[in-house]
């Protein structure tokens, strides 16, 4: 990689009010996978000009992997590039580049009514073209500045007095009965990558034969879950990895480990879809957003947390994790919601203490109740949890299939009183003592759960003592999280009173 001169960066959106706009599964793949196609295609025009390497995000050691779609929305919306070009030379260079990106891709899209001019008018692109001595001045650490630089840039969305330019597609009869879609829609990226996605994969490089619906993802319980992932520590990372003096090759190794995290061996795109039976709808940087069926198998969702959480360290380094925003949704609950309190509770997970690696996870009911929890992944609570989830779903299966409730520590099958949550929650000031003092539940458990009256309820019992001893509350938020915690379990093993016959 050339010594930096000139360092390049751009942001296009608008990516969270296109999502936004989403109401299927496929309209929030399609929207997706548009912003991540058009970058694909102007990092290829940018590339070709021979005088400027891109830094992030990974394309390959000689940029093959701009050759694929990977079929998924995968590229960033910003990259960051160096030159040796001066100033002026480089921002021609990427003016030029956005240019023919955007004429390349109306191009692809011309006989669906898509022209350059309706293309660029509803992107929206934040071009940075700067020296490396002016990002010394913002902070010594230039991919720093850049971010600092790009963020203040996003904060500047224009605004267009006159009727907009957005380009409108215009569905056939045919597919107006078969998706239900209106005669005239608007967004488009939305609409002609959602409703028309499967007549313009060959345009578009995808090779996906169809999508699950939220009803396909909620086939057992009636809800399905939404995933939103993030890195943490990066900005340490990356402040280490480019020192002062702000060495590009070192980042670019950062962004080849982050390629792996998601493709290597078992890509994360077969991990969620096969191995969880969810829909993958972005993966890229550092940044994840998946839709799951509660369980699969005998997979739940926690396991793809765990799992997420785990590769990730092991591939991009120990000290930097993933945090999660988790929200358990209703099938016909609206998507923009699921999306946005999603993100919500992400931002939230990350906040938490300033603490890494935590996930933050809500259920909302049918009814409107909504109950949510936190975890750090981390520590032994969220194994507790884990097994806790897994035990009472075990017994639900036995149960539902008139067979005995084998229990093995590897293998737990257990049930808990129903109304364990009322009995804990009285009790809360002994709970505390008990702990306080150093003491076990076992003998507190015994006096105030003697009505448990199976094998299967007093083997539960016993690891959920290990749960409270593992979070060990004492303040009303250690309680919340607590009755958080039991009221997703309650709702994995069925005890869903409100929902609809």
């Amino acid at each position: 990689m050339r010594v930096p001169k000139t360092y390049l960066a751009l942001t296009v959106g608008p990516i969270y009010g296109t999502i936004q706009s989403a109401k299927k599964v496929r309209e929030l793949f399609g929207a997706s996978y548009f912003f991540s196609w058009f970058m694909r295609h102007l990092l290829i025009e940018l590339r070709q000009s021979g005088n400027i390497d891109i830094a992030v995000p990974y394309i390959g050691k000689s940029g093959e992997l701009l050759g694929t779609s990977h079929n998924i929305g995968f590229f960033h919306d910003r990259f960051v590039a160096v030159s040796s070009l001066s100033v002026d030379e480089a921002r021609n260079q990427l003016k030029k580049a956005q240019e023919k990106a955007l004429q390349t891709c109306a191009e692809k899209l011309r006989t669906n009514g898509v022209d350059t001019e309706a293309l660029k008018a509803y992107l929206v692109m934040h071009p940075l073209v700067i020296e490396k001595e002016e990002l010394a001045k913002i902070d010594k650490n230039p991919l720093i500045a850049i971010d600092k630089l790009l963020d203040a840039k996003e904060l500047h969305y224009p605004f267009a007095p006159t009727p907009s330019k957005t380009f409108v597609y215009t569905c056939t009869p045919e597919e107006k009965d078969k998706f239900g879609a209106e005669e005239i829609t608007d967004l488009s990226p939305v609409n002609l990558f959602g409703y028309k996605i499967h007549t313009i994969k060959r345009e578009i490089g995808l090779k996906i034969e169809s999508f699950r619906s939220t009803h396909d993802l909620a086939y057992e319980s009636g809800y399905f879950v939404v995933v939103t992932a993030d890195g943490d520590k990066m900005g340490a990372k990356i402040r280490e990895l480019m020192g002062e003096g702000g060495n590009v090759e070192n980042i670019r190794s950062l962004s080849k480990n982050l390629y792996r995290f998601f493709f290597e061996n078992t890509n994360i795109r077969a991990l969620t879809n096969d191995a969880y039976g969810g829909e993958l709808i972005f993966a890229g940087g550092d940044d994840i957003l998946a839709l799951l069926p509660v369980r699969h198998g005998s997979k739940t969702f926690l396991d793809y947390l765990d799992e997420l959480s785990k590769r990730f360290k092991a591939v991009v380094g120990d000290e930097v994790s993933l945090s999660f925003g988790v929200n358990i949704v209703y099938y016909k609950y609206p998507m923009k919601n699921a999306i946005s309190e999603a993100f919500t509770l992400l931002k939230e997970a990350k906040d938490w203490g300033k603490r890494p690696n935590i996930a933050k996870i809500q259920l909302v009911k049918h009814s409107g109740q909504k109950y949510d929890t936190l975890h750090a992944l981390s520590e032994p609570a969220f194994a507790t949890l884990d097994t806790l989830v897994k035990g009472t779903l075990a017994h639900k299966d036995r149960t539902r299939q008139k067979q005995p409730c084998e229990h093995t520590d590897e293998s737990p099958c257990f049930a808990l009183p129903h109304a364990v949550h009322h009995t804990l929650d009285l009790y809360k000031g002994a709970i505390v003592k008990t702990l306080e003092d150093g003491r076990s539940l076992e003998p507190f458990f015994e006096k105030i759960f003697d009505d448990a009256r199976t094998d299967a309820q007093k083997r539960g019992l016993r690891y959920l003592q290990n749960h409270i001893e593992a979070l060990r509350p004492v303040t009303k938020e250690d309680f919340y999280r607590l009755f958080g915690d039991l009221n997703i379990v309650k709702f994995l093993r069925g005890d869903r009173d409100d929902l609809p016959a």
